[in-house]
């Protein structure tokens, strides 16, 4: 089960769980959370329960989240601790854990380095469960490699190419980019994007500004949302005087945005879409139709 914004006072949390598996950490929804990793951290280590076990799969924990896990008298294993990569040239898992070692050396993918992390987290969590659900390291290799998570990092082909991801904080977004950093684009980058009123990607816009060729800003409704030209001026300032403002359209929706994208990108370029779940899976759902 996944435990929402948040963890303590998340709706899920009120079931029981026999492991908690807590993944990376970003200032997101602080409006509730609270504005600093420490107070987040805290919220989110809510999902650790009394006595229970508990993967800490953040290389970077916060210090409160450590603190929950002590509190809880959690049976407990950490990133960058505990298990790690074996160097950054054996892309192997490496233990320093009795309860992880059956699974020192296996191979981890070729991939970017928060899927590198959230593997050997998922790595740690089969083994801490390993007295009570026996999985081999087959089994293991067969589970990873059917995994699937439509809207993360999903490269389709075709011509053009289309990028869609649900990142809509600041660490996501930096990921992304280091993910299309990574590909071999010949032509442009066109950014479908959207973003809830509340979120705020700090850095991450500077450096999304400097790789988008052209932009196809759309809006979100609901209470949450935020119209196109908002997201505009949030992302280029006086949009007057910016010249990168110029490369940016107005949309009143995802599709309106991916059909005007669609137009416009070449067969080698790439199209990127994300921003929020509301965008991608509007675009997913278009898609099908």
């Amino acid at each position: 089960l996944e435990v929402g914004m948040g963890g303590r006072l998340d709706a899920v949390n009120i079931v029981p769980n026999d492991l908690a598996l807590r993944t990376s950490i970003g200032l997101d929804h602080t409006d509730w959370l609270g504005d600093d990793l420490e107070q987040i951290a805290r919220e989110k280590g809510g999902v650790i329960k009394q006595g229970a076990l508990a993967v800490l799969a953040d290389f970077d924990s916060p210090g409160s989240l450590v603190e929950c896990a002590h509190q809880q008298q959690a049976d407990f294993v950490r990133a960058g601790v505990d298990y790690g990569l074996l160097s950054e040239q054996a892309k192997v898992f490496s233990s320093r854990h009795d309860r992880l070692c059956r699974f020192d050396g296996y191979p981890l993918p070729d991939a970017p380095e928060h899927v590198l992390n959230n593997t050997m987290g998922v790595i740690a969590a089969v083994a801490m469960l390993n007295q009570r659900i026996p999985i081999s390291s087959a089994q293991l290799k067969t589970g990873l490699s059917r995994q699937v998570l439509p809207g993360r990092l999903e490269l389709l082909a075709g011509e053009p190419r289309l990028l869609m991801d649900v990142s809509h904080n600041e660490a996501s977004v930096m990921a992304l980019l280091k993910f299309i950093d990574s590909l071999e684009i010949k032509g442009k980058i066109h950014a479908v994007f959207g973003a809830l009123g509340d979120k705020d990607y700090g850095q991450a816009y500077a450096a999304l500004k400097v790789r988008i060729d052209h932009w196809y800003l759309c809006s979100l409704e609901g209470e949450r949302g935020q119209q196109a030209e908002r997201l505009a001026t949030r992302l280029f300032g006086d949009a007057e005087k910016s010249d990168q403002a110029a490369n940016a359209s107005l949309h009143e929706s995802p599709q309106a945005a991916f059909v005007a994208a669609g137009s416009t990108a070449g067969k080698h370029d790439l199209v990127v879409i994300f921003g929020s779940f509301h965008v991608v899976g509007a675009i997913i759902s278009l898609l099908k139709k």
